[in-house]
């Protein structure tokens, strides 16, 4: 059964912690009321031996409003300027999950079938 989930990524599905990409829209220094969130390497070490062939993987949220823990508004503007975008996605099974993230399997590319949404609206869901 398919679940529903949102993360951020651009057309070809790619996440924005691709190697070489974090220096272009990660702040500096730690914005203000933001906390730092472990990547799902860290929080689930043998992930990859759950990862099941002819399947896409990734990570996500289950609630759009949790994108805005993972990045301030001013990454949010540089990922926009970047072409990043929030998106909703189906996904097939959910291989780990914690209460900052989740890691998942879809048989899918991640670039097709997603609904994007707006910055602006995850922006005035936050405020």
């Amino acid at each position: 059964m398919s679940q529903l989930v949102y993360r951020i990524q651009d057309h070809a599905g790619r996440g924005p912690f691709k190697p070489g990409m974090s220096k272009r829209w990660a702040d500096k220094e730690q914005a203000p009321g933001m906390q730092y969130l472990p990547t799902f390497f860290e929080e689930f070490p043998d992930i990859y031996t759950k990862f099941k062939d002819g399947f896409h993987h990734g990570s996500a949220v289950r609630d759009p409003h949790d994108l805005t823990r993972w990045f301030s508004p001013s990454e949010r503007k540089k990922l926009a300027k970047l072409r990043y975008w929030p998106v909703c996605i189906s996904v097939d099974h959910v291989l780990a999950e914690s209460k900052n993230q989740l890691v998942f399997a879809r048989r899918r590319a991640l670039w097709r079938n997603v609904l994007v949404i707006d910055w602006a609206a995850l922006d005035e869901a936050a405020a």
